[in-house]
């Protein structure tokens, strides 16, 4: 399925909502969801989600649960969510079937821009995220997962807590990010990350390196 151009407004449960479908999504408008997620991706699907306006979502502007297949979100503008920007859900992405979000512009939610939770793998590359009651980006999984983690050329900054924070996830890697938030006054890293925020900081941050982080 393929759905580009179109507008979509004031939708009782989801605007877009796709099982076990292959679907490429570019170009739309949606605005104000009442009750839901603006898009929602679950079962055996393969997405492409680009440069679409999701704006006014009541739980995430888009939603991806119990999914298996290769997923990229890039380029969207995301805003006023009133519950996350994004939020992850028992996936397990693979080598042939990736989870990428990449060049995505999310602001202004009232959780977090990114949640995530029981997680295997996952990408963020080059996002830009501010104005955030809650953290940035949140990983948690319950069992710690093989990962990885990748977070690179991400912009994060004006949020309520921490601006990552990670959770049983074996293998984070993190190099590029630009971080603007308040030291004194908040952690940046925390979760399993935080007794290495300081040397992460220094060593990817100041010096612009790329480092990995592996767990037992």
């Amino acid at each position: 399925a393929t759905i580009t151009g179109s507008q979509f407004g004031q939708s009782q449960q989801y605007a877009i909502d796709v099982q076990n479908s292959q679907v490429r999504l570019q170009g739309n408008q949606l605005r104000g969801i009442d009750n839901n997620s603006g898009v929602r991706l679950r079962g055996q699907t393969r997405a492409l989600v680009e440069g679409n306006l999701i704006l006014g979502a009541t739980k995430a502007a888009i939603e991806v649960s119990e999914q298996q297949g290769a997923v990229l979100l890039a380029g969207n503008r995301i805003g006023d969510s009133r519950g996350n920007g994004i939020q992850l859900r028992d996936l397990a992405p693979t080598a042939t079937a990736p989870l990428v979000i990449d060049d995505n512009l999310l602001a202004s939610s009232q959780g977090s821009a990114v949640d995530a939770s029981e997680v295997g793998a996952v990408a963020l590359l080059d996002n830009r995220i501010g104005n955030t009651a809650e953290y940035a980006i949140s990983l948690r999984n319950a069992t710690p997962l093989a990962g990885p983690l990748l977070l690179s050329g991400n912009r994060l900054g004006r949020v309520g807590k921490a601006l990552v924070r990670v959770e049983g996830m074996r293998d984070v890697v993190l190099g590029g990010n630009s971080f603007d938030g308040k030291p004194l006054l908040q952690n940046l890293l925390i979760g399993d990350l935080l007794p290495l925020q300081g040397q992460l900081l220094e060593a990817t941050v100041r010096q612009g390196e790329t480092v990995r982080v592996r767990q037992q």
